[in-house]
């Protein structure tokens, strides 16, 4: 699989931001598969780990700071692309008009506890 740097990908792309479950990190081994296997259907994925997961700041976990990271990643993503598209790119997955096209379309993809946090996150 090729990196692409996310600022480098077009109107057109789909990004998908994977919040992990509860098990070890964003480096699991299935976890590793499964993007694999999305990039070959033609998907970007940008995954992180809570903090207290994997290799990130060691804090006390809770609720509100697993929640609290995944708006940061939401936030952080579209405002990458505000200087380039102007009001960032679609969060809703669904394709575009041209007129209102603003970079990726973006999936927010949770799986297990992810699942819960991206759905308190959008």
């Amino acid at each position: 699989t090729t990196y692409t740097p996310i600022m480098q990908l077009k109107e057109d792309s789909t990004l998908i931001i994977y919040m992990h479950g509860n098990s070890l990190d964003r480096g699991l081994s299935y976890r590793v598969e499964l993007y694999k296997v999305l990039s070959k259907l033609g998907f970007y994925i940008i995954t992180f780990d809570y903090r207290s997961y994997g290799d990130s700041s060691p804090i006390e976990l809770s609720e509100k700071t697993v929640v609290d990271d995944g708006k940061t990643v939401i936030k952080w993503v579209p405002d990458l692309y505000k200087p380039r598209f102007g009001d960032g790119p679609n969060l809703s997955g669904f394709p575009q008009s041209s007129s209102t096209s603003a970079g990726p379309n973006i999936i927010v993809w949770g799986h297990s506890l992810g699942t819960a946090v991206a759905t308190r996150t959008v």
